[in-house]
């Protein structure tokens, strides 16, 4: 494939997002986008979604629990440690970690939204729970806003 000079070294305005949940498929998926990422010289960036049920009180009023940063703080580190040690040696210069509240499917969809390439796991929870719960990798397929790979 031949192309500018550029695309062979690498360029830093590439971008791969890759859903991390701490799962042995998130787990596969971020070996594999690594490796896409450090052959086509893109960022990785590693994404967790995470949210923490708030329901709304009587009155319209909303209970927050005051100790949600620190669960965040928690999830970062979390995040970090499994960069760590299913990336050992990587560029960290070049792979993001972050997590972002709100449900999976969404937040890797707007994470993904000007990327190269989003990348997630597959579960494989079976045809029923599919169908029943529905699937973030699915829903990543069908709304992805740039080209989606799903590790198995």
């Amino acid at each position: 494939m031949s192309g500018s000079g550029s695309e062979a070294r690498g360029d830093a305005s590439k971008r791969v997002v890759v859903g991390v949940d701490g799962s042995e498929s998130s787990l596969r998926a971020l070996r594999w986008a690594a490796r896409n990422a450090e052959l086509t010289g893109s960022v990785l960036e590693v994404t967790t979604a995470w949210t923490f049920p708030e329901r709304a009180a009587p009155l319209g009023l909303v209970v927050r629990v005051p100790w949600q940063e620190e669960l965040m703080a928690q999830a970062r580190e979390a995040l970090d440690a499994i960069i760590e040690r299913e990336l050992p040696g990587c560029d960290r210069a070049r792979v993001r970690g972050q997590v972002i509240r709100g449900s999976a499917a969404a937040v890797l969809l707007e994470a993904s939204r000007d990327a190269d390439l989003l990348v997630v796991g597959n579960r494989g929870r079976g045809a029923l729970a599919e169908v029943l719960l529905g699937s973030v990798s699915e829903h990543c397929v069908r709304h992805g806003l740039c080209p989606v790979v799903v590790v198995r």
